[in-house]
């Protein structure tokens, strides 16, 4: 095989793994989006609701945690203009649990059986 053919193919994959990298960051890099402390900071159990973790809810393919529910609207706003289109794995990862206050930081405690 001449070399202009060989440098030609390695090109090409170069492209086509810098055209699925890039989709691939568009498409799922919002799956974990970044919770603020400040928006899980409680007194006690009541100030916290449960919530999805990122773009998926645990539902379709995405983890349980807890904040505050002064804060709720604004992390379920902050995740719909996040995550936009994209499409969560038809996986159910819910488990048992309950939202709780613990060193005054607002966390989803699953239940000792479900670990």
């Amino acid at each position: 095989m001449p070399k202009k053919s060989i440098v030609l193919i390695v090109a090409i994959f170069v492209l086509i793994g810098a055209v699925a990298y890039t989709w691939y960051e568009r498409n799922f890099s919002g799956f974990n989006i970044e919770l603020p402390e400040n928006w899980q900071v409680c007194q006690n159990d009541f100030d916290c609701v449960e919530t999805q973790k990122g773009c998926c809810n645990c539902g379709n393919g995405g983890v349980q945690t807890s904040v505050n529910k002064n804060y709720l609207a604004s992390w379920e706003d902050k995740i719909s203009k996040a995550c936009g289109q994209i499409a969560c794995p038809a996986v159910v990862l819910c488990r048992e649990g309950q939202s709780v206050c613990k060193n005054k930081q607002c966390v989803f405690e699953y239940d000792e059986q479900e670990k």
